[in-house]
């Protein structure tokens, strides 16, 4: 397992945001981690990288969370807040991504190479030699998640699914971060409030104090009550298929147009 949390207990003002909280993830998994508004997701990443501090067992990449262990885990952990300017440490593009990559004392040519490696696979090549603070919200998310990877991390956590971006940039990076998933077996969690992007998922975990519902994507949707329960909307083909499934056209929940389309006309 690349992470293991076990019994995750985490008050904050007297509220409870963890009771018992279990869940373990494989590497090369692609979750996203979904629940209520602050029911704790943005929370948990924050655990997981060491931001916050608690005194449940938890591991990543098999170091238990502790200050002896974080710097070696935070070396294979990319993050993407859900506001990243407020985390920005440079003046420029380059320099934001070349950051976390001069001190680890990379060889400057390397990183050179690169940073110019990872914006040109997320079309940012344009944006160098920008400051960051003039660039819009969904530049400022692309910037980070560059500075995320450019270190080729083995986990990527990113808070709010990159919900900056418009549906065709979305969709472009979701699709770029499928094939890392796939190839590098980086694994990937993260946090959404609007299930349509944990479509691009393989697995989704709900939260509510505890974890709820732990599936495979093409599984996670066959119980809407407990969606409705986090007042969570399923995605549009979930809701469909649920519709269809009730009047026995369907005998399965269907994630993809195409599918459901020969499946209808068969």
């Amino acid at each position: 397992m690349v992470i293991e949390i076990n019994n995750l207990n985490f008050s904050y003002k007297n509220k409870t945001i963890f009771r018992n909280l279990n869940l373990n993830i494989k590497e090369g998994s692609f979750v996203f981690i979904s629940g209520a508004s602050s029911c704790g997701k943005t929370t948990l990443l924050k655990i997981l990288l060491g931001l916050i501090e608690v005194n449940s067992n938890i591991k990543v990449c098999g170091l238990e969370i502790n200050k002896i262990n974080l710097k070696e885990i935070r070396k294979n952990v990319g993050m993407v807040f859900e506001n990243p300017d407020n985390y920005f440490v440079a003046e420029t593009v380059k320099d934001e991504i070349s950051f976390i990559l001069e001190n680890l004392n990379v060889e400057k040519k390397e990183i050179e190479r690169k940073v110019l490696e990872i914006c040109n696979k997320l079309e940012i090549d344009n944006l160098l030699n920008l400051e960051t603070h003039s660039l819009s919200g969904g530049e400022k998310e692309l910037v980070a998640l560059a500075s995320a990877l450019v270190n080729n991390p083995k986990i990527l956590l990113i808070d709010g699914s990159l919900n900056m971006l418009d549906d065709i940039k979305k969709d472009k990076v979701f699709k770029y971060l499928r094939k890392l998933n796939k190839e590098n077996k980086t694994t990937i969690i993260c946090t959404t409030e609007n299930l349509e992007d944990s479509l691009y998922g393989k697995q989704l975990v709900l939260i509510k104090e505890k974890v709820i519902l732990n599936e495979k994507i093409n599984k996670a949707f066959n119980d809407e009550n407990i969606f409705k329960k986090c007042n969570l909307e399923l995605p549009f083909m979930a809701l469909l298929s649920n519709k269809l499934k009730y009047y026995g056209l369907v005998d399965e929940i269907i994630l993809d147009m195409d599918k459901m389309v020969n499946k209808l006309w068969k």
